[in-house]
């Protein structure tokens, strides 16, 4: 199945976008434009923008696995946790705990760019040729690691 077909089959926009408007999000009325960034086995994480706003749109496959619904709805809630925090995460926009909507529970944070070591066989420069810069890279993630430890996760 292509990105443009999986897609279609996971993100439906005209439904997302009256979602979106129920949430009073930016862009009301206008187009809803969806792209697949990355996917697999346990969910599908699509790129949403309308409105000349962008977001991350993360969900279950097309054939949702048992509890995955409801770990959508706990990865949203942990997400918006962080808010008040110095952890660097995605900020938490919006929740569906309907499935009807697209099919299955999903959120919307915003969007980050970046790469995934999985799905990318290759280090993006600067990362590819510059060692100091890997070497900042997993010191950042060092920091984060630590920043989450301290969070008082009652």
């Amino acid at each position: 199945m292509s990105d443009a077909e999986r897609t279609l089959q996971l993100v439906d926009p005209a439904r997302l976008g009256t979602w979106m408007d129920e949430q009073e999000l930016p862009g009301s009325g206008e187009p809803v434009h969806s792209r697949f960034v990355t996917g697999g086995a346990s969910n599908e994480l699509f790129e949403v923008t309308r409105g000349g706003e962008r977001w991350a749109l993360r969900r279950p496959p097309a054939k949702v696995p048992d509890g995955r619904n409801e770990t959508m709805l706990r990865e949203y809630r942990i997400i918006e946790a962080l808010a008040d925090t110095d952890v660097p995460h995605a900020r938490a926009v919006a929740c569906c705990d309907d499935p009807d909507v697209i099919g299955a529970n999903f959120y919307l944070m915003s969007f980050v760019d970046g790469w995934s070591p999985i799905s990318e066989p290759e280090w993006p420069e600067p990362f590819l040729s510059d060692l100091g810069a890997r070497r900042g890279l997993a010191m950042e993630l060092v920091d984060a690691i630590a920043r989450l430890s301290r969070v008082d996760w009652r």
